[in-house]
């Protein structure tokens, strides 16, 4: 079986979630990981409190090409 752009589909159901990843990156289905908090503008008010308070508030995220 193969994807909308013939490349071939995998139906390893034991890939961890950095493998998954990984074979998504490597055909370009998705953009490398980034921080949605840290990266895509000012933290919210929440935000900036829970850094004040040693929590971090990353959400990291990567985008479906």
């Amino acid at each position: 079986m193969t994807d909308h752009h013939g490349n071939p589909l995998t139906t390893d159901p034991t890939l961890t979630a950095e493998q998954w990843l990984d074979y998504g990156l490597s055909r370009g289905w998705c953009s490398t990981s980034f921080c949605s908090t840290h990266d895509l503008g000012p933290m919210t008010a929440d935000e900036e409190s829970a850094l004040d308070d040693g929590d971090d508030p990353c959400m990291p995220v990567v985008r479906l090409l």
